[in-house]
């Protein structure tokens, strides 16, 4: 990856250069907010990260809770084998009216290399610690629309049906 594809990825994770407008909120409210967001939440996860997932570091663990609030999801598919409490914690406080489910959920977070549990091919919503991960590929090139935000190492899809099917490479 060359220096001009790294600048881009910096841009574009601040937010310059994004032209949709669901996309560059998407990049200022979520995934780099700036340092002056505090979410009620984050003092609990901290709390509990020690007992639930203490290798987890504590910003990914807030980026987690910032992209389950965002969406509310109505079901959640977790696929977490080191930290399937804590996703559980993350999910109650950011959309407590959410559903845990096993399979089938509107959300699907992940926090595996290699995912056993594949999302529905309908999830609306997809969260992966890894980016590498076969199945975040194969659901991102199945979307018939919605957004991907991707970078090196985590990816992130949005697929709603009023979002144009696009994908952004962005630090985050």
């Amino acid at each position: 990856m060359g220096l001009i594809d790294k600048y881009k990825r910096w841009r574009h994770g601040r937010g310059y250069g994004i032209h949709s407008p669901y996309a560059y909120e998407m990049v200022r409210e979520v995934l780099n907010p700036p340092r002056i967001y505090a979410y009620y939440a984050y003092h609990e996860i901290g709390r509990l990260r020690s007992l639930y997932a203490p290798d987890m570091p504590l910003r990914e663990l807030f980026l987690i809770f910032r992209v389950v609030n965002r969406f509310k999801p109505r079901s959640v598919t977790i696929d977490s084998p080191d930290a399937s409490r804590m996703m559980r914690v993350i999910v109650n406080l950011a959309a407590p009216d959410a559903s845990i489910t096993a399979r089938g959920g509107h959300m699907f977070l992940s926090t595996a290399r290699h995912t056993d549990a594949a999302p529905a091919p309908d999830t609306m919503m997809a969260y992966f610690s890894h980016s590498s991960n076969p199945a975040f590929r194969q659901l991102a090139d199945a979307r018939p629309y919605g957004h991907v935000y991707a970078n090196p190492v985590r990816g992130i899809m949005a697929r709603l049906p009023f979002l144009p099917r696009q994908s952004f490479e962005i630090d985050f």
